[in-house]
């Protein structure tokens, strides 16, 4: 049924903005006419990156640019600041922050384009130019946007999305005000790992600079992304805006050891109406991330005009983003309600092993991961749990050491010797600075594993809430 209804959401969507892009084509021979140009610079060192192909991936702060939606599935609060050195002397200013609620978010964004001083000129009684004081010119937006998952569980996520902006041009003397708005779905399907985007962009009113009137640079974008594996994720977008030809771009992402990540990416427009150059269309960057901080930074080149380079520097609040999206929530906690309990009443009888303790992890800290394992299997009120003691005796008995029972067929000799119908086996790795809490359940009658679960948390006090998580999806599963 959800499905259905996500489906028929998506692509109605999809339709409606099959009438904004039916508007953009129509009025695309108006190339260079529209005002407030420097919107279509976007946000963000990593977008920019990666071809400007964003609208499908919009999983961080940047998605306030790109695509509202992406605030739906954020968990971490995040705060950026960006600053763009453009050719002719351009300087592009951009902040945002990012405020998680429960499966929602509310974002707020600043932008500002400042185009340094022009020589000016007037005509004197023959009619020759003479050069009078020269003046300034800038560009400036502010933005408020809000984000929302309608719909979540194992195969799929779908959130919709909206932006509210005002913005304000000054040439001079002479200046130019106007309200706009964006909107935007996106649809993340676990079965392939593929996300699905679509937003329109700059929907608004006009501008009037004295005697002449300029439409906002409205853009629909359909975007795809594909999560090749968790360190990599191919974009592609198109955009279609209404006062230039249609733009195609890909990006690509290489996060290495969850530090350092290498981005690249290619865009063109489908005319050819682009500056010549060697490296024209091409994009590139680069990212580093210790602990909660974020530093990006992208090269993009136009041609004959020069190139433009990008810094962004970004801070992350609060707990891992995986961490905090498993937090108690009711439909959750039904969920294991109907499947786990059993018919007769009775409690499924649940043995918690040792963890094993990976990449230069701690045995405290396994050994801390096991103990609230235990107490949040407790505290569900479903199981019941073979005591530490006469469990930590078996495994003494039968010479096994701690964390060395990881396998399927270990588990299940220690699951009959204990009379459990389950047990759980599990690991805590670290790969780069973050960690990663690894649970898995065997049953001991079919000799199976009949469910896993994982969460990645980026300090050790974090492991409590990465434990909360594991244990509602396995709990959820078998």
């Amino acid at each position: 049924m959800f499905n259905k209804f996500i489906s028929f959401t998506f692509f109605a969507f999809l339709a409606s903005l099959a009438f904004f892009a039916d508007a953009a084509f129509a009025a695309s021979s108006t190339v260079g006419t529209s005002g407030a140009s420097f919107l279509k610079l976007g946000a963000g060192a990593r977008p920019a990156a990666m071809g400007g192909a964003f609208t499908a991936v919009a999983d961080d702060v940047n998605a306030l640019a790109w695509n509202p939606a992406g605030l739906g599935g954020m968990k971490r609060g995040e705060l950026m600041a960006s600053y763009a050195l453009w050719f002719s002397d351009l300087r592009y200013s951009y902040a945002a922050y990012v405020h998680p609620l429960d499966q929602q978010a509310l974002g707020v964004q600043v932008a500002m384009l400042g185009m340094g001083s022009f020589a000016g000129y007037t005509v004197d009684g023959s009619g020759n130019p003479v050069e009078s004081d020269s003046f300034s010119a800038s560009d400036f937006s502010a933005a408020l946007s809000y984000g929302l998952t309608i719909f979540k569980d194992k195969q799929q996520d779908f959130m919709i999305g909206a932006t509210a902006k005002f913005i304000s041009s000054t040439i001079a003397d002479v200046g130019a005000t106007a309200f706009g708005g964006d909107f935007g779905v996106l649809w993340r399907l676990q079965k392939g790992n593929v996300m699905l985007g679509a937003a329109v962009r700059h929907l608004g009113t006009s501008m009037k600079f004295s005697s002449t009137t300029v439409n906002l640079p409205m853009v629909v974008a359909f975007g795809l992304g594909v999560k090749g594996s968790k360190e990599i994720t191919f974009s592609g977008d198109v955009e279609i805006p209404s006062d230039q030809s249609m733009r195609v771009g890909g990006g690509v992402e290489w996060v290495i050891e969850n530090t350092i990540a290498v981005r690249g990416g290619y865009a063109l427009r489908t005319d050819g109406s682009e500056y010549t150059g060697a490296l024209m269309g091409w994009t590139a960057g680069i990212g580093f991330r210790q602990d909660s901080f974020r530093l990006d930074y992208s090269f993009v080149p136009y041609g004959t005009l020069g190139n433009t380079h990008r810094v962004s520097l970004g801070m992350n609040f609060g707990s891992d983003g995986n961490t905090s999206s498993s937090q108690d929530r009711p439909e959750m906690n039904d969920r294991v309600e109907k499947t786990v309990k059993r018919k007769d009443g009775e409690k499924s009888v649940v043995a918690v092993l040792n963890f094993e303790a990976q990449r230069g992890v701690s045995p405290t800290h396994v050994e801390m991961a096991r103990t609230y394992m235990g107490h949040e299997f407790t505290q569900m009120g479903h199981f019941s749990m073979v005591d530490r003691v006469v469990l930590d005796a078996v495994m003494k008995k039968l010479a096994f050491q701690n964390g060395e029972c990881a396998s399927v067929e270990c588990a299940v000799e220690i699951g009959k010797r204990v009379r459990a119908e389950y047990v759980l086996v599990g690991n805590v790795k670290k790969i780069g600075k973050d960690f990663v809490l690894t649970g898995q359940v065997v049953d001991v009658a079919s000799g199976k594993m009949t469910a896993s679960g994982s969460e990645e948390y980026s300090r050790e006090e974090f492991v409590k809430i990465a434990v909360k998580g594991v244990a509602r999806k396995l709990a959820a599963e078998f």
